[in-house]
């Protein structure tokens, strides 16, 4: 049996300083490269012309599921895996997800995914900031897709059509939290995550996201909590849920009380969530 192919997606702007080592790094596993600009003034498109890959364009409208997706639309192996400019893999771990792919019943495979505090992923310890699984890997065909304008997941898709998950126990260095990036980022999200609720915008993981930015004791912000669990559809959303369960125990610990009662009946049966 032959390998299945792998269509390396990712989206990026300004990424001059990331991109030489991210092509070197991800050139091992990638059958495909589907690299999309959103804007670069810098030298990102020369060094990616100058490997002699081309690129695609989206035009910029601060929602990066829907930059991501018109990426990953563009996808013609067998398996998507979305990577930023910023994330790096080894060749032993990109050999080994080349078995599992080859392998494996699942639609989508979950990977660790390691933020570090140094550029140092290539030594034996590196410096890690924290790390958390994320899906990142996919097969193509599957109308898997993206959700979200910041903290965007594919996961409430897959779980739509009942796909089966294997979490691949190897590790995705990414490099975008190193030096004073973290602060621009949470700067950028921030700025997203505030044009989204302007406009309106109440999905459960906006109102998750947007929330949690301006904790306190303000009733809109239970008002907003409490209205978003209608709006729950996936595992991921369902952290409304548990946000509600904490606004009471730190603002109203009479309402935290019978809330933990009814908790149950609160949210769809299929999510499992405990307090």
């Amino acid at each position: 049996m032959s390998l299945p192919s792998v269509s390396i997606c990712t989206i990026f702007k300004n990424e001059e300083k990331f991109l030489p080592e991210f092509l070197d790094s991800f050139e091992c596993l990638a059958d495909e490269w589907v690299l999309t600009d959103t804007g670069s003034t810098d030298n990102s498109l020369d060094i990616i012309s100058n490997k002699g890959i081309d690129y695609h364009y989206f035009e910029w409208s601060d929602h990066f599921a829907k930059a991501k997706n018109f990426c990953i639309n563009k996808a013609k192996s067998d398996w998507i895996f979305v990577a930023d400019a910023d994330d790096r893999i080894r060749f032993e771990h990109a050999k080994i997800l080349r078995d599992v792919l080859k392998n494996t019943s699942a639609v989508a495979v979950s990977i660790n995914y390691i933020n570090l505090k140094k550029a140092d992923w290539t030594e034996t310890e590196p410096t890690e900031l924290n790390r958390q699984v994320r899906m990142v890997c996919f097969r193509n065909g599957l109308n898997i897709h993206y959700r979200g304008a910041v903290h965007e997941d594919p996961m409430p898709s897959i779980e739509e059509i009942g796909g089966e998950v294997f979490h691949l126990d190897i590790p995705i260095y990414h490099l975008g939290y190193v030096d004073d990036l973290i602060e621009l980022k949470s700067i950028r999200n921030k700025t997203i995550l505030t044009k989204q609720w302007e406009n309106g915008v109440r999905d459960a993981d906006l109102v998750h996201d947007y929330t949690s930015m301006h904790w306190g004791p303000q009733k809109w912000i239970q008002e907003a909590l409490e209205s978003a669990q209608g709006r729950i559809d996936s595992v991921r959303s369902s952290r409304v849920v548990e946000d509600l369960y904490y606004w009471y125990l730190d603002f109203d610990i009479n309402s935290c009380a019978s809330f933990r009662q009814t908790l149950e009946t609160k949210r769809p049966q299929s999510l499992a969530l405990v307090l």
